[in-house]
């Protein structure tokens, strides 16, 4: 390298440094601006009301509730309860159905979960 270049070139390496390495802001970035969209902010709270008030059940002709109404029982119930009812009687002591007409002599009420019915069977003989 020719020795009368190089003080030239230590003057422009020197006058050009600063501008490369620049000036480092620690400050953040600004936030976006907030930009309208209409929408509301809506706060959802989910109100479990007690199984007693749950609407009354549409009845069959016999007074049993139908199978949607003994569906979404059984299903509440073992939503809440983490574990399916024992029978038909729980149910109603629990309050989620409401009490069934008495049966007819040596039969009794039992649910089916699976079928959502509650069926008429031979009460077991004392």
């Amino acid at each position: 390298m020719n020795p009368r270049l190089l003080p030239l070139l230590l003057i422009v390496t020197a006058s050009v440094a600063p501008l490369t390495t620049g000036c480092k802001n620690d400050e953040p970035p600004p936030p976006p601006p907030k930009v309208e969209t209409g929408a509301k902010e809506v706060e959802i709270t989910i109100d479990r009301a007690p199984a007693a008030a749950l609407a009354a059940p549409k009845l069959n002709n016999q007074g049993i509730p139908d199978a949607d109404f003994i569906y979404n029982t059984t299903r509440r119930f073992m939503e809440e309860q983490k574990r399916p009812a024992k029978d038909l009687e729980e149910l109603v002591a629990k309050g989620y159905m409401p009490p069934l007409p008495a049966p007819p002599p040596g039969k009794k009420y039992v649910l089916n979960q699976r079928a959502a019915m509650i069926q008429l069977v031979d009460a077991p003989k004392k």
